[in-house]
């Protein structure tokens, strides 16, 4: 089997590694299995590094695949980074543009520090949610407020 699917405790990712001939079947199970992991044990970064690959599915296959990462269950929570080479990227390229114009966060990357990196990285919904219960705005609002 050309991918293998393990986690990475110590920051919290399901890491994905493809190597070799890559077919469509070796996508969904590895599929199967980060979704199993979500479900399980609630991880939702995924690291996919598919520098190692030699061949990729058909552009039609890879499309599909793409828009069905909408409907997994990491799918609707998840964030994908996927590290490819100068061969993998126009291929994993159509995967992530067409699972993000469905909603699915997912980018690729040149090296897997820039893919961890953005996985790591904080939402600006969630920097905001940090910030602003220390921060003195909420008591300047509530002398606005009329109640």
């Amino acid at each position: 089997m050309p991918e293998t699917v393990k986690v990475r405790e110590d920051q919290g990712i399901i890491e994905v590694r493809s190597y070799g001939r890559i077919v469509l079947e070796d996508m969904l199970r590895s599929q199967k299995a980060v979704d199993r992991i979500y479900q399980e044990r609630g991880y939702t970064k995924t690291l996919i590094d598919v520098r190692e690959g030699t061949q990729l599915p058909s552009t039609v296959d890879l499309f599909i695949f793409g828009i069905g990462l909408r409907e997994t269950y990491v799918g609707n929570a998840g964030k994908f980074a996927i590290v490819v080479s100068e061969a993998t990227r126009p291929g994993l390229e159509l995967i992530a543009a067409t699972a993000r114009k469905r909603g699915v966060q997912m980018m690729t990357f040149s090296s897997v520090e820039e893919a961890t990196g953005w996985l790591q990285a904080k939402s600006q919904l969630g920097r905001f949610l940090e910030w602003y219960p220390s921060s003195s705005h909420r008591s300047a609002n509530a002398r606005l407020s009329p109640n």
